[in-house]
């Protein structure tokens, strides 16, 4: 579900899935954090600028986690 809500067309309910799955990172263990980053990397490589734009927006914040 939160894969399909990165992709909305509404910027605010992007906005709220990209908060919700940095929350997230915080709660899963560290093998699931896989599965955010392939989310995250899903959207740095689709064809809308929009969509990358968020998976920038997510792996900026992943920096501070990777040190």
């Amino acid at each position: 579900m939160l894969d399909e809500l990165l992709y909305d067309s509404k910027e605010v309910v992007k906005d709220k899935a990209i908060r919700i799955l940095l929350d997230i990172r915080h709660i899963v263990e560290t093998d699931q954090k896989d599965n955010i980053m392939n989310l995250t990397l899903k959207l740095a490589h689709d064809e809308d600028s929009q969509n990358r734009c968020s998976a920038l927006k997510i792996l900026n914040e992943f920096a501070q986690d990777m040190g």
